[in-house]
């Protein structure tokens, strides 16, 4: 995973807009997270992966009820 291009896609988007994220990881088409994160958690939530995070991921909205649910469309 590299971290700092998926922390400069937070920061860009953050400047678009009020998004809300989530994530999956491998090729699963559930979100790890049961609601989205802001920003902030988000980025909190990507440095506890460290370095050598799992592959997955991102999902960035503005509207957080397109992140909510068991699984993703």
């Amino acid at each position: 995973m590299i971290r700092s291009v998926a922390e400069a896609a937070i920061e860009q988007l953050m400047r678009l807009g009020d998004y809300r994220f989530n994530a999956t990881f491998g090729d699963e088409m559930r979100f790890v997270h049961p609601t989205p994160l802001d920003a902030a958690d988000v980025r909190c939530w990507l440095r506890s992966l460290g370095d050598d995070g799992p592959a997955g991921d991102l999902f960035a909205s503005l509207d957080p009820r397109q992140l909510q649910g068991r699984r993703y469309s």
